[in-house]
Formats: C-alpha cells, structure tokens, sequence
C-alpha cells in the first residue's frame, strides 16, 4: 500500500477541533416519551411523565424526572438520570398485560424481585463468561496506527457527528490497543455515516498489509460499496475488487487467483465473498453491512470465516439475538444516535389505502422531479398496482422488481440512475438502494410486514436533505391483529433521527425474546425489564472476574 507524499488541499475542519459537548450532552426532554414505563433501579417500574426544573438553595435551576409510582411521585434529578431505563418485556410474544407500578412505600417488594432475577442471572452469567474466554483466547497483534491515517479521514467530504467520532474511537481502540479480534456491532440509523465508520476501519486494516471483507445484503449494495472503497482509496494505491454473480467464470478465476496471492487489498461482494473456494493469503477483518439480511446458512459461514478476525458489523435495526448479544456484554456496541446537520425525519403516514391518497404521493414527486417507491408484500400484487398506476398517472415512468426476475440488479441500478420514475416492488428493496432522488414511498398492505421490516423500507427514502414521505396503508375493510396494530404504532412512534435502536429494542419485545433468553430468564427479565436485566447481568459478569482474579492472586 502506497503512503502517499504532501496533503491534501480543500480539507474541512480538523476532527480534533470539532466539539463534541455540542452534541453528546442528552436533552432531558429526549430521554424518554410522556407516560412511558420506565424502571427506576432503586424503586421498580413507573411511568416517565415529564421534566420540571427546581433550584436547590441559590443554584441555578436542573432538570428533574418526574416519574409516577403506584402511590406518589418522586422527582429524580438528571445527574441520576443512569439509574432511570426504558421499560422493555421480554416475554414470547408481546405483553399484552401492561405491568403494575411499583409502590415507593414498599422497597421490599422491589428488592425481592431484583435479588429473584439476580439468582437467575447467575447461571447466565457464567455461560457468558465462558463466552467471552473463548473469545479471548484468539490473540492477534494490536494494529499500529499508519502515520497518514490524517490524510485518508480528511477526504471525508463532511464534518463528523459527534457519535461518528465515538464510533471511530471504539473502533481504533478495538483494534490497535487491544490484542483480541474486534467484535463490534455499529448500530445507526439510516445515513447516520456508518459506511464512513466502515471505511475508517478497512483503511487501519489495510494499512497493516492485511486484506479485509466488505459484505452486503444485495448485489446493487454492493456495487454501491464498491464504488465508495474505490472513491476513498484512490489516493492510496489499494487495490479493491467486486464480486457477485455478475463477475463472468473467467474473471471470477483470475480474481480468486489474485485474492489468494494477496494482489486484492478490499473484496467486496454479497455472499459470495463466502464461498469455500475463496482462500485468502492474510485475512484481517469482515465488516458484516445488515447482517439481519444474511440467512441462517451463510451467517454460520461467516462463523467459521471469522474465527480469529476482526469483525465489524453495522446495522440500523439489529436482530433481536444481536442486539441481545450486544446488550448482555457478549459483543461491543456502538450507538450512534446524532443524525447530520441537513438530514430531516421521514415524515410517515400509517391510514388505510385509498386510490385518492396514492396519486397524492406520486404526485408529489412528480411534481419535484423525484422518484417513488410502491411496495407489495407479494409478487401476485405487482400487476395490480401496476395497473393502477398508469391509470391514476399515465405520464409516470414505471419499473417492476422482484426476486424472480433474471434481470432484478439491472432494473434496480437503472432505477437508481434515474431510469424511471416509480418502482413497484416485493420488499427485495429493503436495503440496498441509497437513491437520493427517491423520497416517497408507499407501502401496500403494510400490516404484514416486520417492524424491522417496516422501518428498513422508511430507510430508503430521505437519504439527502429532501423532505420525504413513508406511507404505510392496509385495507380499509381489513381487521389488524393486535402484533400488526403494535407494529404500526411503534413505526410511528419512532420517527425521530436515530430511532433505530429503540425499535430493535421495541421489536424485540413484540416478537419476544423466550428463545434467547429461555423461559426462565425470560419471565424474570419482565419483572424488572430487559434494559435493567442485562445492566444487572453486566454487573454479576464482572463480580465473578472479580472474584476469579483475587482467588488467583491468592495462590
């Protein structure tokens, strides 16, 4: 790899000078919504009403909680706002049966059932210290930090969030003052600038003349990808390469030559990066872009393949087994929650369908020159909508996609240039299109989407700093059932930038977390939440190494 000589000109404000006070201190009045239970490690569960602010003597006025208990209210000053969490269940399914507050005149009650959920937690606790030794046991070299790292993050075009600088801090942490691989999951919204956090990590990976990974969901993602390793790293004598289905038997040949004599730096590619075929001379990291995307069969090929590796993965809406593994301390997160100065929220519609709404939408970015979305849970209703389209607006230009179709990743890059102006479609758009001329769309029959579903969809649009829509519509003669009623609440509730973890969180709850934690550790984590039940689990895991370390000194 090439160091290049000089600097480069044009270069934006210097990372060290940005202010990150500006941006990490939490507004009190963000933390949490009006009636939310939450769950106070002191006192139980209550429910978050609203912030006051009191002054204390001649001190300047400070925020308060003021959280409603069973019997009273109590007023918890922000300073204390660690001991205060989001009330997530945890059982099969969602809970239907919203829990009882706690009662502020009986602590005993409340102590009980966190020392019954710490006795459980016990037996967790040491599977996942075993976990981790495993883990541990794999060494590698820390990275040493390349002399013209500078260089390469000043080519980012924009000023980094506050988070991206934490996630890039982790991620140089992880990697060149730790001699275990790097297991860190990267959880941001949708334009948060997770791909600028992947590229800062290829870039220390390169640099240490080891070869990386790149993996995508779908192929047009990963020409996406591609050409953004290849906009980055041009400078810098790297030598990326592509591989998907397209690649012809011939090429596909000589570039797995090329990979397994060490001539291909970053290799890009779907999951045919995975294949067994593919050796590498020396693999150094596998950044993993949604991998709620990858089935069950490839995720245990990326098992075996990164035995040994550092791994990054970036998501904007994490299974509830990642988030899980995430949150009891079993894989490092990062959270980045600050959106960019010019992105807006999506602005999202959940009603039942009508012919007058759609044309209302297509109109919109007929109007503005933009391109719309129109999403059908199956392929059967494709024609359907199709010909309502050319009906209600026969002057629009309209593209089909869908699994089936030998020519699926052609449309959708011809989409993606402009090609047409709306694309009717199965959710095979779910990620992978980063179009910022596409800011509208229209989900049909929305109710019998996920919620990770739902919100992945939202994420195609308002990629740039148009206003966009998200329309989730179900049929007016329909009746929901009460998951699909609670799916549909939540993608509006959590409209704000950088909701996505709340909602892996959230849907974690509906779809039930019985199978990660077993039905035991299941219903004790109802009784004090999720949120507060893998904190405690974090804290036992570190009081037995504790433990563990002064029994081994005292031999």
């Amino acid at each position: 790899m090439k160091n290049p000589g000089g600097t480069m000109s044009g270069k934006i404000k210097p990372e060290s000078q940005v202010k990150e006070a500006e941006t990490t201190t939490a507004d009190p009045t963000s933390l949490f919504k009006q009636n939310e239970l939450v769950v106070h490690s002191q006192h139980g569960i209550a429910k978050y009403l609203r912030v006051e602010y009191m002054s204390m003597q001649d001190e300047a006025p400070k925020p308060f909680m003021v959280l409603q208990f069973a019997d009273g209210v109590l007023k918890e000053s922000f300073t204390q706002q660690s001991m205060v969490t989001k009330y997530f269940a945890s059982g099969v399914g969602y809970a239907a049966e919203e829990p009882k507050l706690d009662h502020l005149s009986r602590p005993e009650v409340w102590t009980k059932r966190k020392a019954k959920a710490k006795r459980t937690l016990k037996k967790l606790a040491h599977d996942v210290i075993k976990l981790q030794a495993v883990r541990k046991q794999n060494k590698r070299e820390p990275y040493k930090m390349p002399g013209h790292k500078t260089d390469f993050d000043d080519l980012f075009p924009h000023e980094p969030t506050a988070d991206q600088l934490k996630a890039f801090r982790d991620i140089e942490q992880d990697l060149c003052s730790r001699d275990i691989p790097m297991d860190r999951l990267v959880c941001g919204d949708v334009g948060f600038g997770k791909t600028e956090v992947a590229m800062r990590a290829l870039f220390l990976c390169v640099s240490q003349q080891r070869q990386a990974i790149l993996l995508a969901p779908t192929t047009v993602l990963a020409i996406q990808h591609f050409r953004t390793v290849q906009s980055r790293f041009k400078s810098f004598g790297l030598r990326p390469a592509l591989l998907n289905r397209f690649v012809p038997a011939k090429t596909r040949r000589e570039l797995l030559q090329q990979v397994a004599d060490g001539e291909v730096d970053i290799l890009v590619g779907t999951h045919a990066v995975l294949s067994s075929k593919i050796s590498f001379r020396s693999l150094g990291l596998v950044v993993i872009d949604e991998e709620q995307r990858f089935g069950v069969n490839q995720k245990e090929k990326l098992k075996t393949l990164s035995v040994g590796i550092d791994v990054l993965t970036l998501s904007a809406t994490p299974i509830p087994r990642t988030l899980h593994m995430a949150m009891s301390g079993l894989r490092d997160m990062t959270v980045m929650r600050t959106p960019p100065r010019s992105k807006k929220e999506v602005e999202t519609h959940v009603a039942k369908f009508s012919e007058r709404l759609l044309l209302k939408a297509l109109q919109l970015e007929l109007d503005r020159a933009g391109q719309t979305f129109c999403v059908v849970p199956r392929i059967a209703d494709i024609d359907q909508v199709v010909a309502t389209l050319y009906r209600l607006a026969p002057a629009a230009r309209v593209l089909v996609a869908h699994g089936e179709l030998k020519d699926l990743e052609e449309r959708l890059i011809k989409f993606s240039e402009g090609g047409a102006d709306v694309l009717v479609c199965t959710p095979i758009i779910e990620s992978g299109l980063d179009i910022h001329t596409a800011n509208t769309i229209f989900v049909f029959n929305s109710h019998y989407f996920g919620l990770s579903s739902l919100y992945q969809l939202r994420g195609r649009v308002g990629r740039g700093s148009t206003q966009a829509h998200a329309y989730f519509t179900f049929p007016p003669d329909s009746e929901l059932s009460s998951e699909s009623q609670q799916r549909l609440a939540a993608i509006t509730r959590y409209t704000s930038l950088g909701s996505g973890y709340e909602l892996a969180q959230r849907d974690l709850e509906i779809r039930g977390a019985g199978s990660l934690l077993g039905a035991e550790q299941s219903g004790e984590a109802n009784e004090v939440g999720v949120e507060l039940y893998m904190q405690m689990l974090k804290e036992i895991v570190a009081e037995i190494e504790e433990k563990a370390i002064i029994e081994q000194t005292k031999r």
